[in-house]
């Protein structure tokens, strides 16, 4: 016998109707009574009650939205400025050595050997004959004024009418209307002023700095070239902090050689701190760096001929004094920031994306090429082994 169970009161099947089959013969039916909810009360529903817990996590979840959203954009304008300084560059001319590039090497090694002559002017060499010791100061003023304002002058004027300037209207600038032609010859005309007025700054550390904005873009875009090797705002704050850091040494050593004229912020510092700022410049075109460069040189050139005096040591950023003070080796942002940045620009159109844009004798391969990259290498760690016997002479020459 089969027994099978249904829902009789009027509790409708599958398909919609009651179920009122009859029962097959030997099965037995069993009916069971089931309560219906009536009409009215089926279509009652439950709201969840929003507890302020609730609220809050929500809250937090459209912000961290808004936050990534503008974190998105952000990366993603920075991008854009990239690639289009990028697609503004000249195609590459000539490829002699991704890693090295001879004639960089050989002007930071005149740039040492400079450095080093200065020094040796102003301490030792004074110590022993003073009076050749001043021949030897009037030669480096003579050469600033002469062959470095004049090489410079042209190399600053040269690079505003190069392609790789990444002015927009570089391709109108033909000489097609009076207007354009004035833009063309101004531009010239105050890129060669201002190379001039860097040439004549400083006692030769002018030259190092110039040439460590053009280095700085070599390094960024040899790195990359090396994804691996990363080219992050990490690596310059690094190496920035390194730099400051020594600078920071020869700070101590200064109150034991020399007390009465420390070295509060030097050019190592100052190297220093430029290798962190200068880091937003590097992915953008040239005239950004040195529509940038131009007031900051303006601005510590006219600082240092008003020779402001203030209390406290915070001005010493800028180029103003402090009171009842005197210095030893003083290298203030103001203007030499600019000057990190106009090597930027030059790197940018001389070397765009790292690559040499002009064709040189291939030195790098030759006995005097590779004794240039070995000794450029050291540049740092040479300046370091001098630096505490030129402050001994100093110390020496003040009795």
């Amino acid at each position: 016998m089969r027994v099978r169970t249904g829902i009789r009161a009027g509790f409708p099947n599958a398909h919609g109707a009651e179920s009122d089959r009859a029962a097959a013969p030997g099965e037995m039916v069993l009916s069971v009574p089931v309560h219906v909810m009536p009409a009215a009360e089926s279509r009652v529903q439950v709201m969840p009650v929003a507890y302020p817990q609730t609220i809050w996590q929500r809250l937090l979840s459209e912000l961290q939205d808004l936050v990534l959203a503008a974190a998105e954009r952000v990366v993603a304008l920075w991008d854009t400025l990239r690639v289009s300084s990028r697609s503004r560059a000249s195609p590459r001319v000539e490829v002699i050595d991704p890693k090295r590039y001879w004639e960089v090497d050989a002007w930071r090694c005149f740039c040492i050997g400079m450095m080093i002559f200065h020094h040796l002017t102003h301490s030792w060499l004074k110590i022993l004959t003073p009076t050749l010791a001043d021949q030897a100061a009037g030669l480096i003023v003579s050469m600033k004024d002469t062959v470095g304002a004049s090489l410079l002058g042209t190399l600053t004027g040269a690079m505003v009418l190069s392609p790789n300037f990444a002015l927009p209207q570089t391709d109108r600038l033909a000489g097609q209307t009076p207007i354009s032609t004035l833009l063309r010859v101004a531009l010239f005309a105050g890129a060669v002023a201002l190379g001039w007025v860097v040439a004549t700054l400083g006692s030769g550390g002018q030259w190092f700095i110039l040439l460590m904005g053009l280095s700085m873009t070599l390094s960024y875009h040899r790195a990359q070239s090396r994804p691996a090797d990363g080219s992050s705002f990490r690596k310059y704050l690094s190496r920035g902090a390194q730099i400051f850091g020594w600078g920071l040494a020869f700070t101590i050593a200064s109150f034991l050689f020399i007390p009465q004229t420390p070295i509060l912020f030097g050019i190592l510092h100052m190297l220093g701190l430029a290798t962190i700022l200068a880091y937003p410049f590097l992915g953008l075109p040239a005239w950004v760096s040195l529509a940038v460069a131009v007031p900051i040189i303006w601005l510590g050139q006219w600082l240092g001929k008003a020779h402001l005096v203030m209390n406290g040591l915070w001005g010493l950023l800028f180029g103003i004094w402090p009171a009842g003070v005197a210095l030893h080796d003083y290298w203030p942002l103001l203007p030499w920031f600019g000057v990190v940045l106009l090597g930027i620009a030059m790197g940018k159109v001389f070397y765009p994306e790292g690559q040499r844009s002009f064709k040189l004798p291939d030195m790098s391969e030759t006995r005097l090429g590779r004794w240039l990259t070995s000794l450029s290498r050291s540049s740092l760690k040479i300046y370091v082994l001098q630096e505490p016997i030129h402050l001994a002479g100093v110390a020496l020459l003040r009795g």
